[in-house]
C-alpha cells in the first residue's frame, strides 16, 4: 500500500515538474498556468499522504500520530484545491463555465473548512491503514471530488467533439478519460478497495500525463 502511495506521489511530482517547465516557457499563458497549479498542489496531496504513512507503525508515539493526522488532513486539503484548478483549466476552453468559478471558490473555501475543522482517527492493520474522516469531513470530501471531476470529465468530452485537429481532440478524450478514473479511484476508496483505487490513480496520472502535458512523441503519432 505505501509503495502504491509512493508511487503515485512520485508520478504527479513529474508531471507537475514537467507542466512547471511549459508553464515556464510561456507564462502569459492561462492554461499552462492552470495546469500546473493542479499538478502541483495534487502531487503535494500525495507527498504529505505518502510522508504520513511512513510515520505509521504499531509503536507509534502519541505525538507521531498527531504529526501523520496533519499530513492525511494536508492530504485531503491540496488534492481539494488540485480538483478546484483542474476545474479552472476548462473554463478556458468553455467561457459560460466561467460563471460558476465564484460557486466553485465558495464550495472550496466550504470543503477546506470541514477538511481543517472535523476531527480524523487512523487505523492501523499489518502494512495498511485506514483514515476515518468524521462524517461531515467525509461527505464534504466525496461530495466536492464527484460533482467537479464528473463535470470535468463530461466538459472535456463534449469539447473534444467540436474539435477538428486530431491531436487536440485525442488530448482532450484522455483527459475526459483521466477524470473518470480519478472517480473510480476515489469510489474504489471509500468501498476499501484500496489496490484498485491505487490502479486507478496510477493510471489516471499516465493518462492526464499524455493529455495534459503532450510529450513530442504524442504529438508526432497524433498529427499522422
Amino acid at each position: 500500500m505505501v509503495f502504491g502511495i509512493f508511487f503515485t506521489a512520485l508520478l504527479y511530482s513529474i508531471i507537475a515538474v514537467h507542466s512547471y517547465g511549459k508553464y515556464k516557457k510561456e507564462r502569459k499563458d492561462a492554461q499552462r498556468k492552470h495546469v500546473f497549479y493542479a499538478f502541483a498542489f495534487v502531487s503535494l496531496g500525495f507527498l504529505a499522504d505518502f510522508t504520513g504513512a511512513l510515520f505509521l507503525g504499531p509503536a507509534m508515539s502519541a505525538s507521531t500520530l498527531l504529526l501523520a493526522n496533519s499530513l492525511f488532513r494536508l492530504f485531503d486539503a491540496f488534492v481539494v484545491i488540485g480538483v478546484y484548478w483542474f476545474f479552472v483549466f476548462p473554463t478556458d476552453l468553455s467561457v459560460p463555465m466561467k460563471k460558476y468559478l465564484n460557486f466553485v471558490q465558495a464550495h472550496a473555501g466550504i470543503t477546506l473548512l470541514a477538511i481543517l475543522v472535523t476531527p480524523a482517527s487512523v487505523a492501523v492493520a499489518a502494512q495498511s491503514f485506514t483514515i476515518g474522516r468524521a462524517d461531515v469531513r467525509a461527505y464534504a470530501i466525496i461530495l466536492f471530488w464527484f460533482v467537479y471531476w464528473t463535470v470535468i470529465a463530461y466538459t472535456f468530452w463534449e469539447h473534444s467533439k467540436v474539435v477538428r485537429r486530431k491531436q487536440a481532440r485525442l488530448r482532450l478524450e484522455m483527459m475526459s478519460l483521466g477524470g473518470v478514473l480519478a472517480i473510480l479511484a476515489y469510489a474504489f476508496e471509500i468501498s476499501a478497495l484500496i489496490y484498485f483505487a491505487e490502479a486507478c490513480a496510477i493510471a489516471s496520472g499516465i493518462v492526464f500525463y499524455l493529455g495534459f502535458i503532450a510529450p513530442e512523441r504524442l504529438q508526432r503519432v497524433a498529427k499522422k
